[in-house]
């Protein structure tokens, strides 16, 4: 280092010039560095020497004397600037005058060793106070060094190794379950470019509008353009049927559909079936129709004109048929066998029935497939002017047993049955018939003549073995040919009595009985014998 005033060289550290005495400027930080240093020296050789740590009493009064020699230390070390700084002031007052080298060399010793006395002491007083807190700190770590070093280290071991355990038992099968995990999350992930290498951005499919429901009307109809009633129409698209509705009475129907590809299927007993093709597109602005034309298939149906006058069959009888609107269908005349057939489709006839001698019948069926229908002719008299007189009752049943009517006249005290056939008015029965669709006619000549004549319903067999009928209120009725027409009588109420008594003509006049007749069924009636009164 050089003198910051006269250029003098100088040995590192030196506080004062040898030739002009001048202070130098030494930075504290070398001066603190240079000290530390021979007292990490010092300290390093004392460690390893490994001396016994001195008393805590010992050490503490040493620091004392050291705290209270550092003011004294201090003092002395100002005394020293002002001695330096006076000679500075003597040597810059003396201008011109030269100082002798001899003096100069002195002082210039003199306050070297004055500056070396001081470093000794700072680094004395360093050494002392390091000496303290080694001092301090041994104390404190004396006592734990005596303690038995062993037991801390195998508690901690023992720790160690149940903290290592849990930790295991915890962690691998998350470790193994998140491992698996991603594993499928990265299967289930998007193959990566081989370009970029990063994953392909997911595509969002946009949702789908919702399908328009379009209403269609169907109707059918048949060949001569009118609508038809409960048709049934199917539905189907492709193989399946996937719904079914039926025409109302005006022969239409709706239904919704979907835009697509449909086949109706139209169907109804006694018609061909139709099929019609319905095409809805994705913007549908009209009308959507749907029009099934079926044809209606005739069935055969036989009518059978039996006179009720004679077992045999009679030709020539004239048959008429009629629509439900009243259109004629046809005429057709019956065979030997009283037969008559005509193809119908299905619906609703009235047949008409003439021969002459007989009276007009009329006939109401309905056609709902093939089938056969029967219908009683009752004759005239031969003297048209007895006719107003007379009277023909018809009795008609159905089932397997055997009705008969019967006519009592309370003046003679006689009845007219199959086995009586007359009686002194020449009142007779025509027929005697036990079939399954059973008849009998009687023919009462003179309703005016004297006494009540009752007409009955018997069935012998039973009133003979004093038994109950099988006969049913809704199994039998009677008609009542006069010239004025025919009349209907039928039973007003349930009864299983072997006898029913229906009414009776007195001096002309039909009185109603609707009586069924108990205590005289055990008075051995026959048709041979009248019951006794």
């Amino acid at each position: 280092m050089f003198c910051s005033r006269c250029g003098q060289k100088l040995k590192e550290g030196t506080h004062f010039c040898t030739r002009c005495g001048y202070k130098q400027d030494i930075p504290a930080t070398a001066e603190m560095t240079e000290a530390e240093g021979n007292m990490q020296e010092v300290t390093l050789t004392e460690a390893m020497e490994d001396p016994e740590p001195e008393a805590p009493e010992k050490a503490a009064e040493e620091t004392k004397e050291a705290a209270e020699s550092a003011p004294e230390e201090k003092a002395k070390e100002e005394s020293a600037e002002e001695t330096a700084a006076e000679a500075k002031e003597e040597e810059t007052s003396e201008s011109g005058v030269q100082i002798d080298a001899t003096e100069l060399a002195r002082a210039g010793s003199v306050a070297a060793e004055e500056h070396e006395r001081r470093v000794r002491e700072a680094e004395e007083a360093a050494q002392a106070k390091q000496a303290q807190e080694a001092a301090t700190v041994n104390a404190a770590a004396q006592p734990a060094k005596k303690e038995n070093k062993s037991l801390p280290i195998i508690i901690g071991i023992a720790l160690a190794a149940v903290l290592v355990i849990v930790l295991a038992v915890v962690l691998i099968p998350k470790l193994t379950d998140n491992g698996r995990s991603r594993n499928r999350n990265r299967d289930k992930e998007e193959p990566q470019t081989a370009e970029t290498g990063t994953e392909e951005p997911e595509v969002v499919a946009e949702p789908e509008p919702e399908p328009v429901l379009y209403s269609v009307e169907i109707s059918a109809v048949d060949a001569n353009g009118d609508l038809i009633e409960e048709v049934t129409v199917e539905i189907i698209s492709g193989d399946t049927v996937t719904d079914t509705v039926m025409t109302s009475e005006d022969g239409s129907a709706w239904i919704d559909l979907y835009p697509g590809t449909y086949s109706l299927r139209f169907t109804k007993d006694g018609f061909s079936e139709d099929y019609e093709n319905v095409v809805i597109g994705d913007d549908e602005t009209g009308d959507i129709m749907a029009v099934g034309q079926l044809t209606a298939i005739p069935v055969e149906v036989e009518i059978f004109a039996q006179p009720a006058s004679m077992r045999e069959g009679l030709e020539g009888i004239e048959v008429t048929v009629y629509d439900g609107n009243g259109e004629e269908i046809g005429m057709e005349e019956t065979d030997d066998k009283s037969m008559v057939s005509f193809d119908l489709i299905y619906g609703d006839y009235r047949v008409d029935f003439h021969y002459d001698g007989f009276f007009d019948e009329t006939m109401y069926i309905t056609v709902d497939g093939p089938d056969s229908y029967r219908q009683l002719l009752v004759p005239k008299m031969e003297d048209e002017s007895a006719l107003s007189e007379t009277v023909f009752i018809l009795l008609e049943w159905n089932g397997d047993y055997d009705l008969d009517v019967c006519l009592f006249n309370s003046a003679l005290k006689q009845y007219v049955c199959a086995k009586t056939p007359l009686d002194e008015y020449n009142n007779f029965i025509y027929s005697d018939n036990n079939g399954v669709q059973g008849y009998e006619l009687l023919c009462l000549r003179n309703r005016y003549k004297e006494g009540a004549q009752t007409v009955y319903v018997v069935d012998v067999e039973n009133a003979q073995n004093w038994e109950y009928s099988p006969m049913e209120a809704d199994g039998f009725t009677l008609k009542i040919y006069t010239e004025d027409g025919v009349d209907i009588v039928e039973p007003q109420e349930e009864q299983n009595s072997p006898a029913w008594a229906a009414f009776y003509y007195e001096d002309g006049l039909r009185h109603e009985l609707n009586e069924y007749i108990y205590e005289e069924t055990a008075l051995e009636w026959t048709k041979d014998i009248k019951p006794v009164e």
